[in-house]
This record gives structure tokens, sequence and C-alpha cells, in this order.
């Protein structure tokens, strides 16, 4: 079930399930799933609590909120790079060279193809014909 709530030019969406007994259908689906294995092969005791966590964080992802940013389809491809840029480096920071992929996407699709290709190229010797590779740089 997905419910977006509006902030704005903001969404967070919810995904999951807001019913009672939610956890003990969880439960009960990591044991059938730890049954079904064990038809499969034995299971130590410290195993089957790993899937069963495991399953319960995988449960847990259905809670955790997202958030997306809707933009008026009247924006521009400059100002879709604009705000892709503002939000990213507010987290990782961001090199010149992100700026620059993500301004040629926007601008110039086949130019940042090509330099894709160029840096895969680079990276692996070439068979008698001319490349980027070079062999005086470590790779």
């Amino acid at each position: 079930m997905t419910r977006p709530h509006l902030l704005g030019q903001q969404a967070a969406v919810h995904l999951g399930f807001d019913f009672p007994g939610d956890q003990l259908l969880v439960d009960e689906f990591a044991d059938r799933f730890v049954s079904g294995l064990a038809t499969t092969r034995e299971l130590s005791l410290e195993e089957t609590r790993k899937v069963k966590a495991a399953i319960g964080r995988l449960h847990s992802l259905t809670s955790f909120p997202v958030t997306a940013l809707q933009l008026a389809t009247g924006v521009d491809e400059e100002q879709v790079a604009e705000v892709f840029v503002r939000i990213n480096s507010e987290g990782e920071q961001l090199g010149q060279s992100d700026f620059i992929l993500t301004l040629m996407s926007v601008f110039w699709d086949e130019g940042r193809a090509e330099l894709e290709e160029f840096c895969r190229e680079a990276r692996k010797p070439s068979a008698g014909r001319p490349s980027p590779f070079n062999r005086f740089i470590g790779h």
C-alpha cells in the first residue's frame, strides 16, 4: 500500500502494512521459510536465527520513509540539473566530474555515453588496436 504525505513539493511515501498482527504474519512467514529450507538441508540454530532476523530486517524496509521530489511538468532540463546538483551536494560530496556527467546527461547524452565507453576501455588492454588503455598507469 502506498500513501504519499505531501510536504510542499516533497512527498514522503510509506510502503507497508499497518494492521495489528503484522509481526505475527512476518513470524509465520519466517517459520514457513525456515521449514521449507530445512527440507533441503539441515540448519543450525544460529543459521535459523540469522534467517529469521534477515526476514525481519527485510520486512522493516516496508516502513522506511522514501522522500520524493516532484517537479512541475514545465521545468526545463537546466532546472532539473540544478535541482540534482543542489540535492546531491547536501549528502556525499560530489566532485566536479559528477556535475559534468549530470550536465552531459541532460544536454549531450551521446557524449556522456562515449565518455563512459572510453572509461571502460581504459581499464582493459587492447588486442593490437589503438585504445585508451595505458600500461604505465596502475589499474
